[in-house]
């Protein structure tokens, strides 16, 4: 992975007078690279006679191949690249008047964001055993052909705002101001966005198009493959970003800051609303859909490639027999809202020891979430009976992004500060804190697959936080250390001088999602059914209250699995992880050579008590005559004790 950078900036301040204060600035950021493949170039396809892949040099590489029961080999699926490149301008006014400050200014942003995904260009190809790997017999590939995932994306923001910081009195203060944003939605300069429109009838593609109707030539090739109605973005009234415009942010704010009359304690609160973009990844998500790019699959049935079986060769040449799915975002666009609030209480207990007790408050709303669309209505029948179809039949499940996250935040946070004293300093912070929300991430992560178990029913997905850690420690120090301080000569040296420190760290566990695994989730139905990869199981008990071992660490007699063609009780998060435990020390000296010269030497040890810290258990439900069964076992840890020895040379 390699990026280049190249950035310009100026400013210029103008003092007209005392009172008034003018700032502009003005900057440019230009930024490339990202993955790519070592093996570009290779043309491995025609080495090897593989058909159906990509002809693009760009992209060309080995192919991704996995064998049941060994490690995948080759390339990865897809090598994320990117070029930017923005122009920001500001202009910052400060005016005093009297007892107030009062500060206004405008913003301007232009971003060209030109990104490419390449997806499985290469193709991906598994093998049911090592005898068919051998014999060249995939059981199934994919392929992601015509088109790289490419998009030369446009947004433009315009920002204002105005503040007034009025000191009352000299002891009481308060800031109040409104910031007002428009964020344009990012557009595509050839209009290569599409995405699925799950509230037509039947389903219907969007395709991006100027205000004539007019949609990208390099769509034509790929439009006979879309199996469902589409329209152009003009037809359907959107415009063509696919997203509906919001053109009105508001973000107030306001504080206050007080100094009771004792001169040793300060009050202090504040409140302010702040607005949050969709993420640009996320948006690239409408240039991987067709007409654009298509993700192809072939299943080797025994007659899929002229009425044989196909090889390696040629099953990527064959005649897709797989299901046409999407990349999609919901078009009713809803801007993120983060509203943040605290109060604080700090007092000065000594001339060198101060106290301070926070309270920290958030609640975000619009973010953006991750879901399933297109899945069967009733998991209650069996689909395989006919008595029911997806909303649009000739598709299989997709991923869309929804804008319906939200996230709550509740913390307190004790602080002692002990500056200079003796030649020791001391910072600790205690917070006990709780977040909840309905997904903590865009995408999966080692706590949860972050997807609705069942998208029609979302307040079951209500829980912790993936990040949430119900209590935190943290005290760090620095102790010159008084030993031969004194000293003359070669003693002093050596042995005087020398400074001792450390961190220690003692934080709760953080939750997790316990998920079902394939073979558990199927449980005698057609896996394309149901969303296998968020299912959980039914919870009978607390299953915090287990041994805590690596061998065990949570009970995991109180989950079953449900019965076929249900979704399980358990909730998002419901399991306790292992927490962590962590002291940090370090030893240093400084060494003066010259007036301007130090040498300093430190030595770094990490998890000095080299205290066990276990990774989390697998969270994965078996059943329960499974073999091996590692449900709930430990196997992994975090890095055992390290040193670390460095010299640094300041001039």
């Amino acid at each position: 992975m390699r990026t280049h950078t190249d950035n310009i900036s100026s400013g210029w301040t103008h003092v007209f007078n005392s009172s008034w204060i003018n700032e502009v600035r003005f900057g440019w950021l230009w930024v490339g690279g990202g993955q790519s493949s070592p093996n570009a170039g290779t043309n491995f396809a025609a080495a090897t006679g593989l058909q159906g892949v990509t002809t693009n040099p760009l992209d060309m590489g080995y192919p991704s191949v996995s064998v049941t029961g060994f490690t995948t080999m080759g390339e990865p699926t897809q090598y994320v690249s990117r070029v930017d490149q923005n122009y920001e301008l500001y202009d910052n006014v400060i005016w005093h008047h009297g007892t107030h400050t009062m500060k206004f200014g405008a913003y301007f942003f232009h971003l060209d964001f030109d990104p490419v995904n390449a997806n499985n260009a290469r193709g991906t190809f598994h093998f049911n055993s090592l005898n068919a790997f051998l014999l060249g017999n995939p059981d199934q590939a994919q392929v992601g052909v015509a088109g790289r995932g490419a998009l030369l994306g446009r947004t433009n923001w315009v920002h204002a705002y105005i503040e007034d910081s009025w000191q009352i009195v000299p002891s009481l203060k308060v800031d109040i101001g409104l910031r007002y944003e428009y964020n344009g939605n990012v557009t595509d300069l050839n209009n290569n966005m599409a995405v699925v429109n799950t509230l037509a009838p039947g389903g219907q593609f969007v395709i991006a198009s100027n205000d004539q109707g007019q949609i990208s030539p390099g769509a034509s090739a790929l439009l006979p493959f879309i199996p469902i109605p589409f329209v152009t973005s003009a037809q359907a009234g959107w415009d063509r970003s696919l997203l509906q415009a919001r053109p009105l942010r508001l973000a107030p704010r306001i504080g206050i800051a007080w100094s009771l009359p004792d001169h040793k304690t300060v009050i202090r609160s504040s409140f302010g609303i702040y607005t949050n973009q969709a993420a640009y990844s996320i948006i690239q998500n409408a240039a991987l859909n067709l007409p654009f790019y298509f993700a192809k699959t072939v299943t080797n049935s025994g007659t899929s490639c002229g009425g044989a079986a196909c090889s390696t060769e040629n099953i990527l040449a064959a005649t897709v027999n797989g299901s046409i799915s999407a990349n999609s975002l919901n078009h009713n666009f809803k801007i993120e809202y983060n509203n943040v609030w605290n109060l604080s209480i700090q007092r000065s207990l000594s001339s060198s020891t101060s106290f301070q007790a926070q309270y920290i408050g958030s609640y975000t709303v619009h973010a953006d979430n991750l879901t399933l669309q297109n899945l069967f209505p009733d998991n209650e029948l069996d689909p395989a009976s006919g008595l029911h179809m997806r909303p649009i039949p000739q598709m299989s499940g997709f991923n869309s992004v929804t804008w319906d996250g939200w996230e709550k935040y509740h913390a307190l946070t004790l602080t002692l500060t002990q500056r200079v004293w003796h030649g020791l300093v001391v910072d600790s912070n205690y917070t006990w804190s709780k977040a909840l929300d309905n997904a903590s991430n865009p995408g999966s992560n080692n706590a949860g697959s972050n997807l609705p178990q069942d998208p029609a029913n979302m307040t079951v997905e209500k829980g912790l936080s993936d990040f949430d850690h119900r209590h935190r420690f943290v005290t760090s120090f620095l102790y010159e250390l008084p030993f031969l301080k004194n000293s003359e000569g070669w003693v002093h040296v050596a042995l005087g001088g020398w400074q001792g420190g450390g961190i220690y760290t003692l934080e709760s566990g953080s939750p997790f999602t316990v998920n079902l695994t394939s073979e558990v989730a199927d449980n005698g139905e057609p896996t394309a059914t149901r969303t296998t990869i968020s299912e959980r199981p039914n919870l009978t008990c607390n299953p915090n209250d287990g041994p805590k071992t690596p061998a065990q660490w949570f009970n995991i007699s109180c989950f079953s699995a449900p019965t076929a063609f249900t979704y399980g009780n358990a909730g998002r998060d419901v399991v306790t992880g292992p927490g962590f435990n962590n002291f940090d020390a370090t030893f240093q000296k400084n060494f003066a050579i010259r007036e301007s010269v130090q040498l300093q030497f430190r030595a770094d040890i990490f998890d000095f008590f080299n205290h066990p810290n276990f990774n989390q258990p697998n969270r994965f439900f078996q059943a329960p005559t499974a073999e091996p069964l590692t449900f709930g076992t430990i196997s992994s840890a975090t890095d055992p004790r390290v040193a670390q020895f460095s010299l640094r040379l300041a001039f």
